[in-house]
């Protein structure tokens, strides 16, 4: 869960919003797979604790996200 400010007036605004809000994790081995049932199988072998992350990705509204980023153009 990502922390998010509340309050009274917009609770519901930010279940909303929670709802809405995606986050990939792209594992550093992922990189030299080209097919995703050799992907998968990979995945459900593997054991993620310690595993190198070679990327993220954060899909949500573009509010949020220019907020969460700055308008950082790398970050988006």
């Amino acid at each position: 869960m990502l922390p998010t400010e509340i309050s009274k007036e917009n609770d519901n605004h930010t279940e909303q919003t929670r709802e809405k809000i995606v986050l990939v994790v792209r594992p550093a081995y992922a990189q030299a797979i080209h097919l995703a049932e050799q992907y998968w199988q990979i995945h459900q072998e593997t054991v993620h604790t310690g595993e190198q992350i070679s990327g993220l990705a954060l899909c949500g509204t573009k509010k949020w996200l220019n907020r969460l980023t700055g308008n950082l153009a790398l970050l988006r």
